[in-house]
């Protein structure tokens, strides 16, 4: 079954490269995961809010994997280590994770 991991980075106080994450970023997680079972990725930059609230989340990353087994095995191998070690070049905070299994879309 599809498993969704959405990556949360919050909007108090956080550094945030977005230049850096789509030029530089997504494309390690690419060439690292794609052949792991990675089958799309979404950014999602939020806005002020209509009442010009800020929202909780300044950055959503929606990875998309073919199932939950290959997610596990490509984020333990060896090629998540750069991944996951980029991080700092582009925020100074550690993301939230959440996965789950798609259980329907359109």
């Amino acid at each position: 079954m599809t498993l969704s991991l959405t990556i949360l980075y919050p909007n108090q106080d956080v550094k945030f490269d977005m230049h850096y994450y789509l030029l530089t970023h997504m494309p390690l997680v690419e060439r690292g995961w794609r052949s792991a079972g990675l089958l799309k990725w979404e950014v999602t930059e939020f806005g002020p809010e209509a009442d010009s609230q800020k929202p909780p989340y300044r950055v959503a990353n929606i990875l998309t994997w073919k199932d939950e087994t290959s997610f596990n095995a490509a984020s333990t191998g060896p090629t998540s280590w750069g991944i996951f070690e980029d991080v700092p070049h582009f925020s100074n905070y550690q993301p939230i994770f959440l996965s789950g299994k798609v259980v329907g879309s359109a």
